[in-house]
C-alpha cells in the first residue's frame, strides 16, 4: 500500500474510484438512475483539471491492484466562513471501506492543509451517509446543516467540523 500526491495521470483512476464508491455508498438513498448516469469519462476531464489546478490537495492510495481511494481538500467553500479549510472529499472503494485507509488517507491530507495556512476544517456529508459517523468518531463537531437537491429529490446535509486541524490530527494519531 502506498500513499502520495496525486499526479495527472491519476485522473482515470480517482474518476472510477469516484464513480464506484458513489455507486456503493448511496446505491438505496439516491435514485439509481441519478447513478448510473455517472460516468467515468465525464469525471476524467474533471479530474485533470483538479490535478492540474494545484489550488486542491489531492492524495491518493495504491495497493498491488491499483488506485482505490482519494481524498482531497482545499479553500473552504464559502459556506461556513467560521471554517477556512474544507475536506471536499474522501472515497475508497467498497472492497478498501472501513480498513483504516480512510484516516490514513486524511493524516497525509491533514498536515499539507495546515502547511498551507489553513487552521480549521469542516466536511459536508449527506445525512443518510454512514461514513457521518467515521467524521464523529475523529472528532468532528456537528457544526451546520444544508441541503442539495439529486434528481429532484431535497436531502439533508450535515456539516462537521474541527476549529483546529492540529486537534484533527491528534484524532488522527491516537
Amino acid at each position: 500500500m502506498h500513499i502520495r500526491k496525486a499526479r495527472l495521470d491519476d485522473a482515470l483512476g480517482i474518476a472510477k474510484v469516484s464513480v464506484n464508491a458513489w455507486r456503493s455508498t448511496y446505491k438505496g438513498i439516491v435514485p439509481d438512475d441519478f447513478l448510473e448516469k455517472m460516468t467515468i469519462q465525464k469525471r476524467v476531464e474533471k479530474w485533470k483539471d483538479k490535478i492540474s489546478g494545484k489550488k486542491e490537495i489531492i492524495y491518493v492510495v495504491e495497493v498491488d491492484e491499483g488506485l482505490v481511494g482519494y481524498a482531497s481538500g482545499g479553500e473552504e467553500r464559502g459556506r461556513i466562513k467560521k471554517y477556512d479549510g474544507e475536506l471536499y472529499a474522501i472515497y475508497l472503494l467498497e472492497n478498501f471501506q472501513k480498513s483504516g485507509l480512510g484516516k490514513l488517507l486524511l493524516s497525509y491530507l491533514a498536515p499539507e492543509m495546515e502547511d498551507r495556512g489553513y487552521t480549521s476544517l469542516l466536511v459536508w456529508v449527506l445525512e443518510a451517509n454512514h461514513s457521518k459517523n467515521f467524521y464523529k468518531r475523529l472528532g468532528g463537531e456537528e457544526i451546520a446543516e444544508d441541503k442539495m437537491e439529486i434528481s429532484g429529490i431535497h436531502y439533508r446535509l450535515l456539516a462537521f467540523g474541527w476549529s483546529s486541524i492540529r486537534e484533527l490530527r491528534n484524532q488522527l494519531s491516537n
